[in-house]
Parts: C-alpha cells; sequence; structure tokens
C-alpha cells in the first residue's frame, strides 16, 4: 500500500512542479518516517513530528496548505487528527487526499 501512497504524491508533486514554476520551492514533502530507530531519534531531535501532513505548501495568497495522501483503507492517525485539528484552528487548510484529480482541484483553488 505504501507504494500506491509513494506514486501518488510523487505524482502530485511533479505535476504542481511542472505546472506551476512561479511556485516551486513553496510545495515540499515532510519526512514523517525514519527507515530505523537510530536515525528516528536523531530525526526527533532535529525536529520531526508525528502527524504532520505528507506534503506542505504556501498558496498564491501566503496560506499554509496541509495535505495528507491516504490510499485504499489508509486512516488518519491520532497525531494527524491532531495536527488538522490545531492548522484549520490557526487558519490553514488541511486536506485529505486520495487521488490525483482531488490534489489538482485543491492546487487550482490555492494557486489562483
Amino acid at each position: 500500500m505504501k507504494a500506491n501512497h509513494n506514486k501518488l504524491q510523487s505524482e502530485c508533486f511533479k505535476w504542481h512542479w511542472n505546472n506551476y514554476p512561479n511556485s516551486r520551492r513553496m510545495m515540499w514533502m515532510n519526512l514523517n518516517n525514519a527507515p530505523n530507530a537510530k536515525l528516528g531519534a536523531q530525526y526527533k531531535a532535529l525536529g520531526m513530528v508525528a502527524g504532520v501532513p505528507d506534503i506542505s505548501f504556501v498558496s498564491a495568497s501566503g496560506v499554509f496548505v496541509g495535505i495528507e495522501f491516504k490510499v485504499g483503507k489508509d486512516k488518519q492517525s491520532e497525531a494527524q487528527i491532531d495536527v488538522q485539528v490545531k492548522l484549520t484552528q490557526r487558519g490553514a487548510y488541511y486536506y485529505i487526499v486520495s487521488d490525483f484529480e482531488t490534489f489538482k482541484e485543491i492546487v487550482i483553488l490555492h494557486e489562483a
């Protein structure tokens, strides 16, 4: 299932990069999972936080947008729900995306 998640995220990121050149470097991935416990401890010490969205971007209007990819039976963790609540309470946007077309609609809405 992770392969499908990664494929969707990669497709979405590349589409944004290629179609919004003026917004390059305003969308980025967040490192949420370390490959092993040693790196996990190092990443946490550097600021890795559980629950942050897979992709973040600053829209053309300067608004923070978080996008969490969920494919198939994937569901949000408690930490992801907590981050979603806190982001939206602060005026940010948070979306759960399970297909490419939804991602495109979100980007078009925020990059207009």
